[in-house]
């Protein structure tokens, strides 16, 4: 078993990818894709145990492309929606490539979205608490509370306990 498929080989590998490398407020904490996805994963269980395996999935998988076209930051992305609009297909065609791509309907994708700020946001309240208070943090909370609703979440809990 130690002769492994290139393909899996190189689906294992990215789950190294450091995250937050472009973010001086958080380049020095430790996390991974492999942590982040499966949070993201735990948080989608939580909220929704009897969701589909796909959402699951989708999520252990949901940024490996970044191997091929990198992280590029949410300011930048917000800054220049064009440059958004072409890494999304970008994206799409490595996550077609990488065999990555998971039908998912339109509220799993929600979910999934909403999963991966809510990863953010809790690894930044445990890591680097002070960046809360800055407008961009302050959106985002503002955001997952409103999707959290829109969700069915109301009375469920983002803190960190």
């Amino acid at each position: 078993m130690t002769k492994i498929n290139k393909s899996l080989h190189d689906l294992w590998r990215s789950t190294f990818l450091r995250r937050w490398h472009r973010n001086p407020d958080l380049a020095h904490t430790p996390d991974t894709l492999a942590g982040h996805q499966g949070r993201v994963a735990l948080i989608i269980d939580h909220y929704w145990p009897n969701c589909r395996k796909e959402l699951i999935v989708a999520a252990l998988k949901h940024d490996l492309q970044e191997t091929r076209i990198g992280d590029v930051c949410g300011q930048a992305k917000r800054d220049f929606p064009s440059l958004s609009f072409e890494l999304d297909k970008a994206e799409a065609q490595i996550a077609k490539d990488m065999g990555l791509c998971v039908d998912l309907m339109a509220e799993e994708i929600r979910k999934l979205k909403w999963a991966d700020k809510l990863d953010a946001y809790l690894w930044a309240q445990h890591h680097a608490p002070h960046v809360l208070e800055r407008a961009d943090w302050q959106a985002q909370a503002k955001w997952l509370d409103l999707e959290a609703e829109s969700l069915g979440l109301l009375n469920k809990d983002r803190s960190a306990a």
